[in-house]
């Protein structure tokens, strides 16, 4: 399978709130990172993001995945609140 273009993956980023790196970096490991707005919500102004090794521990790995990208994303969108950025924004 190809490797998506740079700027496919950049739109896919936008369009979910969410940029993924699945064993792209090193094998057996994948990390979500999403991005902090600022006041009027156009802006990023930083990111969280956070790394993790794919297992088959408990809970499944696929499910820990999931839970992990949601907390990411769930995290930067409170912390664009707590600089101001509206409900409704981005």
């Amino acid at each position: 399978m190809p490797k998506a273009t740079v700027p496919s993956v950049i739109r896919v980023a936008r369009q979910q709130g969410l940029a993924v790196d699945d064993e792209e970096t090193r094998a057996g490991m994948c990390c979500h990172g999403a991005p902090i707005f600022d006041a009027g919500g156009h802006q990023a102004v930083a990111a969280v993001a956070l790394s993790m090794m794919k297992t088959n521990s408990p809970p499944p790995g696929a499910e820990r995945i999931e839970l992990a990208a949601r907390t990411v994303h769930q995290l930067a969108r409170l912390m664009s609140h707590r600089l101001g950025m509206l409900p409704g924004g981005r």
